[in-house]
């Protein structure tokens, strides 16, 4: 057995048979090589080719299927996580869900700018937490803001993505 730590696509598909890809010290993919690069590759929520056939899980099901035309196929298994109050997490080819045991609630998150830097942020285990809301407001009127566990997201056309950290002394 070796255990090989990479970056580097190339050189885990000449060693590798399985992946195991971890955030912030949780698995949130172990399987075959190519399923695990995908999963790391940033492009993996905006192209339609990158589902792998894993089911749905049964926490997130119940969301998925009332949009899962505009989530399309699930690129990773539902993802239990014990960070931000705890929940369930899963990714889609063209998004993801989340459902947190804290508020009892399950959102979608659609690509897109939310996305993507929510992405980069790990999710529901990094700092914005599980979402909290849906996206509201229109970029032709200022402004987008999408509600996270600990704060607000804003979107404009100038500045991009910024994030507000909701005040806990309020």
């Amino acid at each position: 057995t070796m255990f090989v730590v990479s970056h580097s696509a190339s050189q885990v598909r000449q060693l590798c048979e399985r992946g195991v890809v971890l955030q912030r010290g949780q698995i949130v993919f172990d399987g075959p090589i190519e399923e695990a690069i995908s999963y790391m590759d940033p492009k993996a929520g905006k192209r339609g080719s990158t589902a792998t056939g894993h089911a749905v899980g049964k926490h997130v099901e119940q969301y998925h299927s009332p949009i899962s035309e505009e989530l399309g196929g699930a690129i990773h298994d539902e993802v239990r996580t014990e960070a931000n109050g705890g929940g369930w997490f899963q990714r889609f080819e063209r998004g993801m869900i989340t459902v947190s045991d804290e508020s009892g609630q399950a959102f979608a998150i659609h690509r897109g700018s939310f996305l993507e830097r929510y992405l980069h942020l790990d999710g529901p285990i990094g700092p914005w937490g599980f979402l909290a809301d849906t996206v509201r407001g229109e970029v032709s009127d200022g402004d987008r803001r999408l509600d996270f566990q600990h704060g607000q997201a804003t979107y404009t056309a100038e500045d991009g993505v910024s994030f507000t950290a909701a005040n806990e002394d309020s």
